[in-house]
């Protein structure tokens, strides 16, 4: 009887804790959606206003960060590259650190070169300050663990282990 109690015991705190996840891939997709659409569009203000503010304001502000996005878009359309999709797959576990959460979230940029499809993988630092409600994304292709402490000194190091994963 003990050893049955235990188990409804574990099993109701497991079951609160994957609806809790499930809940955060909810609003992550959403969330992401929203990007997505502001990427494709190239709405740079909408990806700067997506992304983590320290970024925004330590980076050079505004300004600078729509200059920055338009670049790298300039950048693809100089070597005759449009841009066709970006996906997600699955974020990793949302992690709470001290007023925040925090995930990786694995990309796909889809790229058309002479009709010849490119894929482009990668992880957005996706960061939450409102327990869920919005998200920040940070595209870590430019940043690795120390660099990105500068900017969010609380920067949990255990989602590093995905930066260094090839299957996404």
């Amino acid at each position: 009887m003990k050893n049955a109690l235990l188990f409804l015991l574990l099993l109701t705190v497991s079951m609160g804790a994957l609806t809790a996840q499930e809940e955060h891939d909810a609003s992550i997709e959403d969330a992401f959606s929203k990007y997505r659409q502001a990427y494709l569009s190239v709405d740079r203000a909408k990806l700067v206003e997506m992304s983590h503010p320290n970024i925004v304001e330590m980076g050079g502000g505004s300004a600078f960060m729509v200059e920055e996005f338009t670049q790298d878009y300039n950048m693809y359309s100089a070597l005759g590259i449009k841009l066709v999709d970006l996906t997600i797959n699955k974020s990793s576990k949302v992690l709470k650190v001290e007023d925040s959460l925090q995930a990786m979230l694995p990309y796909e940029r889809i790229l058309d070169k002479d009709e010849d499809i490119i894929s482009e993988k990668g992880f957005f630092l996706i960061i939450s300050q409102d327990d869920g409600e919005s998200w920040s994304f940070t595209d870590m292709r430019k940043y690795d663990t120390e660099s990105i402490k500068i900017f969010i000194p609380n920067y949990n190091e255990r989602l590093s282990i995905y930066l260094n994963s090839i299957n996404h």
